[in-house]
């Protein structure tokens, strides 16, 4: 615990009544707002907002704190606010005391009363104490740091700890400011480097790393002439020396705030890195239930986005056996059966050098799944800067391979900071391939909904086409829905819910015509089975059983002419 902080401010946040929420207005675009005052520092009156998905929860939740180099900002304009409702987790985005009102460490103080007011008051608002994370862009950033790497106080009775943390270009080592581009923060600590170079110590988050840290995500660009990406780099190295869980994207060509002709990946795609690693370590649909703490992460690993892609086969698609690894930093893998016993498999490819745009993997059996090469795939006729991400493949009748897959439409916000979310349906687009590698994008949308992600496609005995897909917006939301299509190009909404909790679901069409849908469950992979493809019931048992803690999620499963089903799977 760092000299500076006083313990009298984070007793007060806690002990401050828990006065009935004033609400606010609902935003049109966003879910309901419930405004707190969680402390009174000093006399200066801190708010909260809380964001909250549907349903009765305990929600997890991620406290967002606001840029604007401690001197300026507004809780109400901070990335991820109305996105991370939309995908089962909640948000609190707060005030803080800026520099010219109190200077360092009151910034920080109020972020921590902050925390140990939602873990004390997480029951009455529908939240879960064990799943607090926090997340920033620039002073923010530095602030949801400072979460991740202080240790409690032990006259505390509520921890100030978090689970997980994600900054964008926030300072983490102050020492590594320019030294004419240091103004914001001088002013915000109260001294000049020269005049107190312990203070700018203490400051940083590098220099309280220590191994029981949370999993942590920098995003940097490589070209910020504000907060230099080296911020972020001695970051992850400290962090990855303590064995902590960390991954840095840099984002090419971006100055501070992202800003740039065309940084990459692009900020949409920034964001669903984001929101996708909260998901993670906050278990979002996962197997994995709530800690107070995060786990040890497995040898070798050290990044939110370098999930392992599975491999098995069976004979009646229930019990499976030769599970095997076929690679990592993978993510959402699917499988497709080809003529003469090939497989193909298609995953969002987050190895080295994978830009998010590009970043489309395939892996290729000639034998049966017996050995495998892996590949990289290219869609010729995208739209600059387009994105194609969660890959479904589907082979047509005539012996081509249609890939569906997952396009995000491009935020209407002015920049990252900027809570304004993308605007108009998620969509579902097409391209076709004859070796499952260079692939050409198929005019039009084969389908559009707002929240929509992860689309699985099948060929019903009856000639029509049905899609299956996951949905995080509206009433449905953490719900598998699915859509039908005569020809596989125009696909309409079938009415009601096909599995009610939220998963990523593989299908494939029985010998006997009916539909069996592999999904995550809370063991492992399960499955349920429909006679019309619509009305689902559960299958007994555990299809693939997690082992190790490890999250098993996002099956896909192929049906071989020989009768077996080949399963592939994400492990975490």
């Amino acid at each position: 615990m760092f000299p500076q902080l006083r313990h009298a401010v984070a007793v007060l946040a806690v002990a401050v009544a828990a006065a009935a929420p004033l609400r606010g207005q609902d935003p049109a675009d966003g879910p309901p707002v419930h405004a707190v005052e969680y402390a009174r520092p000093g006399g200066v009156p801190l708010r909260l907002d809380l964001r909250l998905p549907p349903g009765a929860g305990p929600h997890p939740v991620v406290l967002c704190l606001h840029g604007g180099g401690w001197r300026s900002g507004d809780r109400r304009r901070v990335a991820l606010l109305d996105e991370l409702p939309a995908r089962g987790i909640a948000t609190a985005s707060a005030d803080y005391r800026l520099s010219d009102v109190a200077p360092y460490p009151a910034a920080v103080e109020d972020c921590r009363a902050a925390v140990r007011w939602l873990r004390a008051h997480a029951r009455e608002h529908g939240l879960d104490p064990d799943r607090i994370g926090a997340f920033g862009p620039s002073a923010g950033g530095h602030l949801a740091l400072m979460l991740g790497v202080l240790a409690d106080d032990p006259r505390e009775t509520v921890s100030a700890r978090v689970r997980a943390v994600a900054s964008w270009f926030g300072p983490a080592d102050f020492s590594r400011f320019p030294s004419r581009g240091d103004g914001a923060a001088a002013a915000f600590l109260g001294a000049t480097r020269e005049e107190r170079p312990d203070l700018w110590r203490e400051a940083s988050p590098v220099t309280h790393v220590s191994a029981d840290d949370p999993p942590t995500l920098l995003v940097h660009g490589d070209r910020d002439d504000t907060v230099p990406i080296a911020h972020s780099e001695a970051m992850l190295a400290a962090l990855r020396a303590a064995g902590v869980e960390c991954r840095l994207l840099r984002v090419r060509g971006a100055g501070h705030g992202f800003k740039g002709e065309a940084p990459e990946p692009p900020i949409e795609e920034i964001r669903r890195f984001t929101r996708a690693f909260f998901e993670r370590h906050m278990s979002i649909g996962g197997a994995l239930g709530p800690a107070s703490r995060p786990p040890d992460p497995p040898p070798g690993r050290a990044g939110p986005f370098e999930d392992e892609t599975w491999f098995a086969l069976s004979r009646d698609g229930l019990d499976f056996a030769g599970h095997r690894k076929l690679w990592d930093h993978a993510s959402v893998p699917d499988i497709v059966a080809l003529p003469g016993g090939r497989l193909l498999v298609t995953f969002v490819d987050f190895s080295e050098g994978a830009a998010a745009t590009e970043g489309i993997g395939v892996g290729i059996s000639d034998d049966g799944g017996a050995t495998w090469r892996r590949e990289r795939a290219r869609i010729e006729g995208l739209a600059p800067r387009a994105k194609a991400v969660d890959p479904d493949p589907f082979r047509l009748p005539d012996g081509r391979i249609r890939l569906y897959y997952f396009a995000s439409p491009a935020p209407q916000g002015r920049g990252p900071g900027d809570p304004a979310r993308a605007e108009g349906p998620h969509e579902v687009r097409s391209a076709v391939s004859t070796d499952g590698l260079r692939f050409v994008e198929e005019d039009g949308v084969r389908f559009a909904r707002e929240g929509l992600t992860d689309p699985d496609v099948v060929r019903l005995p009856d000639g029509r086409f049905r899609m299956y897909f996951p949905v995080h917006a509206g009433r449905a939301a953490g719900s598998v829905l699915s859509a039908t299509s005569p020809d596989g190009l125009a696909f309409t909404e079938d009415p009601g819910v096909r599995h009610p909790a939220p998963a990523i679901p593989g299908a494939i069409v029985l010998p006997d015509g009916r539909v069996r849908l592999y999904v995550n469950g809370p063991g492992g992979i399960v499955s349920r089975t429909s006679d019309d493809g619509l009305a689902f019931r559960e299958e007994p048992g555990v299809r693939i059983a997690a082992h190790e803690g490890r999250l098993l999620a996002d099956p896909g499963a192929a049906r071989l002419p020989d009768g077996r089903v080949a399963l592939v799977w994400k492990r975490r």
